[in-house]
């Protein structure tokens, strides 16, 4: 929960996530009053409390507004892979080798010790290492990787590499 005035780096990726939806937040992460007001703008919008507070549902809901804005924009210069989802059990693909190793990582960020192969097939080991992580983003429990999985594992692993080199 974020109150006005309050600064940090998520603050600046709310900042930057509503600027998707709604032409102009200047992104300097600070809670300010044009930041609150958007928040409540964008939870009326999308029938959540209009409280300005953006708690666990505003900001899943902001994140998934994100991933399907920018899904198929270029970022960096590269353009995200034609990926079919959902992807299941049994398949194999140069993505499932990044989502075993992305897996690996936030498991192991999360105090589980949950060591998958690094191999390029959906095994069971995956899997279950699928069913672990929905269990940590209270998603609906499935055993393959859709869209908001996948996106919410690259956001993550890259956001645990920010805080490591930080330290």
């Amino acid at each position: 929960m974020y109150l006005i005035n309050s600064k940090s780096d998520y603050v600046k990726e709310i900042q930057r996530y509503i600027s998707d939806l709604y032409n102009f937040v200047p992104q300097t992460g600070v809670y300010d009053d044009k930041t609150k007001t958007l928040v409540k703008e964008f939870q009326r919008e999308n029938n959540l409390d209009e409280t300005g507070i953006v708690d666990y549902q505003t900001f899943n809901s902001l994140f998934l507004n994100h991933i399907r804005k920018n899904r198929l924009k270029k970022s960096d210069n590269t353009s995200f892979s034609p990926i079919k989802f959902p992807i299941n059990f049994g398949e194999s693909s140069n993505e499932i080798y990044q989502i075993n190793l992305l897996l690996n990582k936030i498991l192991s960020y999360y105090g589980i010790d949950h060591i998958l192969p690094l191999s390029s097939f959906y095994s069971l080991k995956t899997v279950d290492g699928v069913k672990l992580l929905r269990k940590i983003y209270w998603l609906e429990e499935q055993d393959y990787i859709d869209e908001e999985l996948y996106f919410r594992l690259i956001n993550d692993y890259n956001s645990i590499l920010k805080t490591e080199y930080n330290m």
